[in-house]
């Protein structure tokens, strides 16, 4: 079966649009906020790591509990040759991905995101004191002044006693300036400018899914990067189905212009002209390189599929996975692929009509009819024009 993970492997002609991201990470000036829009399964995960790796970014490491060596995720094969042939001509940059999602748990998700942060330059920027600082004054910090700080979703009461308490503790702990009065925007620029030692270094931070968290959630992390870590320092590149967060906004009674003022630039992941080519090139050859053995069948079960199934790569691999395992149950050998394909359609999109056709084949000529656009003669008739 086909999975729906990620792929770098792009067979959709996205690659003019990964180019176009990776050319505007390096000419623009941080601060510098992106937005990719697409919808549910479009793609923009694929996009956003290919770009992720194109910039400089690994894959994640973390630290086991009893355990101090890192351990790295998990990539399939095909995936892990695509990033070392991608490491060849990657920009030196850091990149750290986040998916907000997977911190619902916490009070507020941008303490999620300063952990990752704080992770990523203990373990690949070897545990300076800068890094140590990071951690000890700004997740500290944050731990009190982005929990529970937000009394409002337009309003922010920022605790600056916490901010000179716990800034004023660092200093005096490591005899380092006598400053107390920084805010936490100024302590997170200056930690992070030591820490990628290089001014023409970016930070450049993949937040992907924001549109799976819960709107409080997603309303919390907007407003906390937008207050607290627009730096000059600092890209945000955000992967999201538009709709579900302007619900989200909307729902909070926050206009949709915010997102305009949030994101310096959009993009709008547009629909592939290459959905034929992938699944003669993907779908034929992985489930019926048998059945569909020229190049003609394959062309024309390639039609029919783009023409029945939204332009879509999760729906299209969704639709043909539950294809493949019907298609494997069926004890008929002389079925037609094609006919086969339009009638899990109907099974798949119009449960209705394929229960009647299942029960009694002889409506299926009734069902002709309709397709024709010919009058109803009968009351199924009737049913299958009103469906």
């Amino acid at each position: 079966m086909l999975n729906d993970e990620w792929t770098l492997n792009d067979k959709l002609g996205h690659n003019v649009i990964v180019n176009q991201i990776i050319d505007k990470v390096e000419t623009i000036q941080p601060p510098f906020t992106l937005g990719i829009y697409g919808g549910w399964g479009s793609g923009k995960t694929s996009i956003m790591k290919q770009v992720y790796y194109m910039v400089g970014g690994i894959p994640k490491s973390y630290i086991l509990p009893f355990n101090q060596t890192p351990e790295k995720e998990e990539v399939n094969s095909e995936n892990q040759v695509t990033i070392e042939t991608m490491k060849k001509d990657a920009k030196d940059h850091e990149a750290i991905w986040f998916n907000p999602w997977k911190h619902e748990i916490e009070a507020n998700p941008l303490l999620g995101l300063l952990h990752e942060i704080r992770e990523h330059f203990s373990l690949y920027n070897k545990g300076t004191t800068q890094a140590k600082k990071l951690a000890h004054v700004s997740i500290r910090t944050g731990l009190d002044i982005l929990t529970n700080t937000i009394k409002e979703v337009t309003k922010i009461d920022l605790n600056t006693s916490n901010i000179e308490k716990y800034g004023k503790k660092y200093e005096d702990n490591n005899f380092e300036t006598r400053s107390s009065t920084q805010n936490f925007r100024i302590i997170f620029e200056s930690a992070i400018k030591k820490l990628l030692k290089n001014d023409s270094k970016k930070l450049i931070i993949f937040i992907d899914d924001l549109d799976r968290c819960t709107d409080k959630k997603v309303i919390k992390l907007l407003e906390g990067i937008k207050l607290y870590l627009s730096t000059s320092n600092c890209i945000f590149i955000f992967g999201m189905d538009k709709n579900n967060v302007l619900r989200a906004l909307e729902k909070n009674q926050i206009h949709e212009e915010y997102l305009d003022k949030l994101f310096q630039s959009v993009i709008r992941i547009p629909i592939s002209t290459k959905y034929e080519e992938f699944i003669t090139s993907t779908i034929t050859t992985e489930y019926f390189s048998d059945i569909l053995a020229t190049e003609e069948k394959k062309n024309k079960f390639s039609t029919l599929v783009t023409s029945i199934i939204e332009k879509n790569p999760r729906k299209i691999k969704n639709f043909t996975n539950s294809l493949k395992f019907y298609w494997d149950m069926k004890k008929e050998t002389d079925l037609d692929l094609n006919l086969f394909t339009l009638f899990h359609y109907l099974r798949i999109h119009y449960e209705d009509i394929f229960e009647i056709l299942e029960r009694d084949h002889t409506h299926f000529k009734a069902l002709l009819h309709i397709c024709k656009n010919e009058t109803p003669n009968s009351k199924i008739h009737s049913y299958f024009h009103s469906v």
